[in-house]
């Protein structure tokens, strides 16, 4: 978190994935039969309660920060859906555009925000100041 420029200070702003932290606990606690059989899950993954919520706070606070960053910043315009459409039309089965425009133009944000997050993550490491002891 620390490294894409984040701190865990509560400004206001993070406030919101701490509360979504808890809440993504109780996800992941339903998913099991009952309590003995979530806490051996944490137990075999050598993780605490504790140490579950802070990592899905830090997941959290990461994807807000790819959504306010970079996804925010991804244009994609019905001409370019259309011609990917076209492209690819013998992929889509019998649906038609219409049909499937707005999972395309999804597709295709998704696509270019995980382009832009791979040039940023390149870009923290040519400026990173690696030492080592």
């Amino acid at each position: 978190v620390a490294a894409l420029g984040l701190d865990d200070r509560d400004d206001g702003r993070l406030l919101a994935p701490r509360i979504a932290a808890d809440e993504a606990v109780r996800q992941v606690k339903a998913g099991y039969t009952d309590e003995k059989a979530f806490d051996k899950a944490l137990a075999d993954a050598d993780m605490t309660k504790a140490d579950m919520r802070e990592q899905l706070k830090d997941q959290l606070l990461i994807r807000k920060f790819i959504e306010r960053r970079i996804r925010l910043m991804v244009r994609v315009d019905m001409d370019e859906v259309k011609r990917f459409f076209e492209a690819n039309k013998e992929g889509m089965g019998d649906r038609n555009f219409r049909e499937i425009r707005d999972e395309l133009r999804e597709l295709l944000i998704e696509k270019k925000t995980n382009e832009r997050l791979e040039q940023y993550k390149k870009e923290l490491r040519e400026k990173a100041d690696i030492r080592y002891n």
